[in-house]
């Protein structure tokens, strides 16, 4: 099941904070274990992958220069797709702890995002709690442009990144 509806069901059940918490460390283990996957189990089949595909060896070159930053910045984006970033970085020369906290770090926002559509979607289907004040709707408004705000950034950043490492 793809993660994001996973980190939308946890918001729908468990609401924002919890479903938040849940998602956040599902997402960083998974992801740490498809990075140390992709270092230790399937090194050789990766290396062929990543010869043949110019995208991630544009990634993999960014990512040895610019380390966590890069790391965070990817996490942000949805230039690659997460999966193939986890076993990709793998390879790279970050290592692990750095990789983790930088991954946790760029994938809040969007799974503070995609956990609070979710908790809104549980809310509309009637298990929520009574009406919103106005102060809890601008502030759900202003997480949201913020969140859109720093995603969009973070693309054009990479993006040109990207550029000059390939």
């Amino acid at each position: 099941m793809p993660c994001p509806v996973l980190t939308l069901a946890a918001g729908a059940l468990y609401g924002v904070p919890m479903g938040f918490v849940l998602a956040s460390i599902s997402s960083v283990l998974s992801a740490g274990g498809s990075f140390l996957a992709g270092r230790y189990l399937s090194r050789g089949w990766m290396l062929e992958k990543i010869a043949l595909n110019e995208k991630i060896r544009a990634v993999d070159d960014a990512v040895s220069q610019e380390g966590w930053k890069m790391v965070a910045l990817l996490r942000l984006t949805s230039i690659v797709p997460f999966s193939a970033m986890n076993y990709g970085l793998g390879l790279s020369r970050i290592r692990f702890r750095p990789y983790l906290l930088a991954s946790w770090l760029g994938m809040m926002p969007g799974t503070l995002l995609y956990v609070y559509l979710g908790s809104l979607a549980g809310h509309l289907a009637g298990a929520g709690r009574p009406e919103k004040l106005w102060a809890e709707w601008a502030l759900s408004a202003l997480g949201l442009l913020v969140t859109v705000w720093v995603s969009v950034r973070a693309t054009q950043i990479v993006r040109n990144a990207l550029k000059t490492a390939g």
